[in-house]
């Protein structure tokens, strides 16, 4: 794998506010309301933007329309901006806010100032709307970005031996995942009850004796030399300059639970959102997943786009979805 680029990010799973760039705009109340009960589960460095800013647009006039989208980091922004060419060869303008902090792209939404957003997963958005008692829809599943198992000692799984060590990401997100990948080798096995959220506690066989150790996800592939196994997401490799085909034992299936509860989602405030549906099939075209590929070098994954279900309410019966779907 060539050193193509650096990834620059996490995955979003945190309550944090901030400034805002290329005019998002937040008040003081809404800074205020980070998620106490939440804090100590998400505490997270935002990713940064770096010379990801707003696309300027090629198009003088957006003959088609203009659709707004809110989003945070990397690679999220650079993906939206091959969108936005994308687009603007169709005769739209794609307007993108790059915004610091995970609440205000949810805010925009809400406020109808942008059509839908591209920066979180269902996980977050779930726990968006419980602390804020909103209901913001998560309209299609874009991309994953997977974690994988990495070793500089051994050739294959099969050569783990008791005793091993493993490097694992102390964030609680990636840790939780890193738990559910060694479970999927077949290196542990995790409690019956075990979700998205698993800890350390919910290992209930550990029969190679792994001596699991957290740290710092960024600092796992520099110190594979020290342990036997190295768990992280697979954008490391590139920032790492390592080449994964050599050091990759396993890699993160996107069928599983945790790819399905954290892949990245375009999230609308009611659906239909016509806006947000030409976004997302262009996000999900073949001239987008080849830009993904070449650009990404398999360290994302392109999810189905499902359209997420609605719920029929008394105001709109199973027929009008029906229809709306097909249109």
């Amino acid at each position: 794998m060539k050193n193509n680029r650096s990834l620059k990010y996490n995955l979003l799973s945190l309550f944090l506010a901030g400034v805002c760039l290329a005019g998002c705009s937040q008040t003081k109340e809404v800074t205020e309301e980070t998620s106490v009960a939440i804090e100590d589960e998400m505490d997270y460095a935002l990713p940064e933007v770096g010379e990801a800013a707003i696309l300027e647009a090629k198009v003088e006039t957006a003959q088609k329309g203009t659709i707004q989208v809110a989003t945070v980091g990397s690679p999220n922004t650079e993906i939206l901006q091959e969108a936005a060419r994308l687009l603007g060869e169709k005769g739209y303008l794609l307007n993108i806010e790059v915004c610091e902090d995970y609440l205000t792209p949810n805010q925009l939404v809400l406020e109808g100032k942008v059509d839908c957003n591209y920066y979180q997963h269902e996980a977050f958005l779930d726990r968006y709307n419980i602390e804020k008692q909103t209901d913001l829809q998560a309209m299609a599943k874009i991309h994953y970005e997977p974690m994988a198992i990495f070793s500089e000692k051994l050739e294959s799984l099969e050569s783990v031996k008791k005793g091993s060590k493993v490097l694992i990401p102390e964030n609680p997100t990636a840790l939780a995942q890193a738990l559910w990948l060694l479970q999927a080798e077949g290196l542990l096995t995790l409690m019956s009850d075990a979700d998205m959220n698993t800890v350390m506690g919910d290992i209930a066989q550990n029969p190679y004796d792994l001596e699991i150790v957290t740290m710092k996800e960024e600092e796992i592939l520099g110190n594979l030399a020290d342990a036997d196994l190295g768990l992280c997401h697979v954008g490391y490799t590139l920032k790492e300059a390592k080449e994964a085909e050599d050091i990759m034992l396993a890699m993160e299936n996107k069928d599983s639970m945790m790819a399905q509860k954290l892949s990245q989602t375009i999230v609308v405030g009611e659906y239909p959102n016509e806006n947000a549906q030409i976004l997302m099939d262009t996000l999900m075209s073949e001239k987008m997943q080849q830009f993904i590929q070449t650009q990404y070098q398999g360290s994302i994954y392109m999810m189905d786009g499902e359209v997420a279900e609605i719920e029929v309410t008394s105001e709109t019966t199973e027929e009008e979805i029906i229809e709306e779907k097909a249109e």
